[in-house]
């Protein structure tokens, strides 16, 4: 429902009234409650600021829009109150009780991914993956993790292989490797990897918009 996403404006309502432990729980049910589906865009907003021209989405390719959403507004929240250890605490603990949870999981990993935690990240994945089916979008949840640890050369190697994975799955995976080489200062092997692009029509880049392919070479320069 669209109403769905006046729900980070309510819960800042909540804070500001002092009432922040209720701002909580409505982001946190909000988050856990969501239909899983799979994202219409492919977005990495969350690392490399500087080519964040290139997306153009807050979606994290392994939330739904409205997880991300709540995901940051509470991200948000528990930082400002000093909650934020005290929470990942409680929702871990829950998650030990109820391990194939996977909203939960994906919440707590989210949260651990913004606070820029990417050890713990990392071991909340190895939790997920016993209920996370290849098929869903744990590939981009790992990437954020190499990202975040600049750990480049895992980072390129799972881009080269998830564009293996089908067709449609090429170009997005090509942007990432692009901004990882960007990250990593190399824009000669940048330029190799979004070459293949260039030569797509509009039509031929599926899960990805020529706009973004536009601005990812404009950082180039």
């Amino acid at each position: 429902s669209s109403d769905l996403y006046q729900v980070p404006q309510l819960a800042l309502q909540l804070a500001q009234l002092e009432q922040p432990e209720e701002a909580v729980q409505l982001l946190v049910r909000t988050y856990r409650f969501q239909q899983t589906r799979e994202s219409s865009r492919n977005s990495m907003m969350m690392f490399g600021g500087r080519y964040a021209g290139a997306y153009g989405s807050t979606d994290t390719g392994w939330e739904a829009d409205m997880q991300s959403s709540a995901a940051t507004s509470l991200h948000q929240l528990l930082t400002r109150h000093g909650k934020l250890d005290e929470t990942l605490a409680k929702l871990g603990a829950e998650l030990a009780a109820n391990p194939k949870d996977v909203n939960l999981a994906k919440l707590i990993l989210s949260l651990q991914l913004k606070a820029g935690r990417a050890q713990d990240a990392k071991e909340t994945i190895l939790t997920l993956a016993e209920t996370w089916q290849p098929d869903d979008k744990s590939a981009a949840a790992w990437f954020q993790v190499y990202v975040q640890m600049e750990d480049w050369p895992g980072a390129i190697a799972l881009c080269e292989q998830a564009r293996q994975s089908g067709p449609e799955q090429a170009a997005p995976w090509r942007l990432r490797e692009a901004v990882v080489h960007l990250l990593s200062g190399d824009t000669l092997k940048a330029r190799e990897a979004i070459g293949p692009l260039l030569d797509e029509s509009a039509a031929g880049l599926v899960g990805v918009q020529p706009t973004q392919v536009i601005s990812l070479l404009a950082a180039m320069d």
